[in-house]
């Protein structure tokens, strides 16, 4: 192209530029821009480089303070958590935690932190999984994707239903247990108080053979029940005397809910996996319930011998997202 050519093109550019430098309050803009090798015929300079670049800063600033006066005064711009009003997720804002995300690290989860002496104990071994925000909490939500693969009656004892979930002290003194009964797709989420007395949320009609999650909250004497993110059903609890998440107490892995003892152990959960299971310290509204469900585990990743690829572990590790 020609030396008239170009400078024809870096004058229309160059008045663009001008135009928008004055509805930013940035007249200074051009005096940059004339400075560019099209039409001095110089080296673009490093200190022109550097201004430009400050230049470009200034504007992406002034947007972000549009975008917060936009936020304040017009219409929400900013999500404070998912589901809330708003468009753009702050980071740093999800207080939750999450556990479970790989089939094969599915194990028990202490209310609390180790003990100090944990290491010195057992040498060698790993912490165990732990979790402190639900700890002895008033109000607290917990998540978690379930998959039936078999929705038979299974052997389970005398047992009636089949226990997938168990969070207390021990597995024979819960203080909530969600379990499916064993002749029909219908979910329990149990609470059990200090006198031994329970209460449950019946979910009816749970789906099978798909992932689908159920979600369980607790504030006061309130509890409420999701699937997939929708309320199902909320209970007026009758007792003030329930048990908190206290320190100590136990989510026990669905593979470790069994009954009997020696040969004649039985695995309560038979027939379900379960996976994802985030914990919160606060009563999630139903807003936000609904929107985190784009997480939910696929099928596939409820199979033991599911193995991620590279780009997917890449994606994963990168974005802090389940694929």
């Amino acid at each position: 192209m020609a030396d008239s050519g170009r400078a024809e093109i870096a004058k229309t550019a160059l008045k663009d530029l001008q135009g928008l430098g004055k509805k930013i309050g940035q007249s200074s803009v051009s005096s940059v821009i004339s400075k560019s090798p099209y039409l001095s015929g110089t080296p673009l300079s490093a200190s022109t480089l550097f201004n430009a670049v400050l230049y470009i800063g200034t504007g992406i600033f002034a947007v972000i303070l549009i975008l917060m006066a936009v936020d304040q005064w017009v219409t929400p711009i900013f999500q404070t958590k998912p589901g809330s009003k708003g468009f753009l997720l702050l980071p740093g804002t999800d207080t939750s935690q999450v556990y479970w995300t790989n089939i094969r690290e599915v194990d028990n989860i202490l209310i609390g932190l180790p003990s100090p002496t944990y290491s010195e104990k057992y040498p060698g071994a790993a912490q165990p999984l732990s979790t402190t925000v639900i700890e002895e909490q008033d109000s607290y939500t917990i998540t978690l994707d379930v998959y039936i693969e078999n929705e038979f009656p299974q052997d389970i004892g005398t047992e009636t239903s089949r226990k997938f979930f168990v969070l207390g002290p021990s597995l024979s003194m819960p203080t909530i247990t969600m379990s499916l009964d064993n002749l029909k797709n219908t979910v329990y989420i149990t609470v059990i108080d200090t006198d031994g007395n329970f209460q449950s949320c019946v979910l009816d009609n749970v789906p099978i053979h798909k992932p689908f999650r159920i979600g369980f909250t607790k504030s006061g004497n309130i509890i409420e029940g999701y699937i997939n993110g929708k309320l199902e059903k909320t209970i007026n609890l009758r007792s003030k005397n329930l048990i908190k998440p206290t320190t100590g107490s136990l989510i026990f892995a669905p593979s470790k809910i069994t009954s009997g003892s020696g040969a004649q152990v039985l695995s309560l959960s038979k027939g379900i996996k379960v996976m994802n299971m985030r914990l919160f310290g606060y009563a999630v509204s139903p807003s936000e319930m609904i929107g985190r469900m784009s997480d939910l585990i696929p099928r596939n990743k409820f199979d033991s011998s599911y193995t991620p690829s590279s780009l997917t572990s890449t994606f994963t590790s990168f974005t802090g997202m389940n694929s």
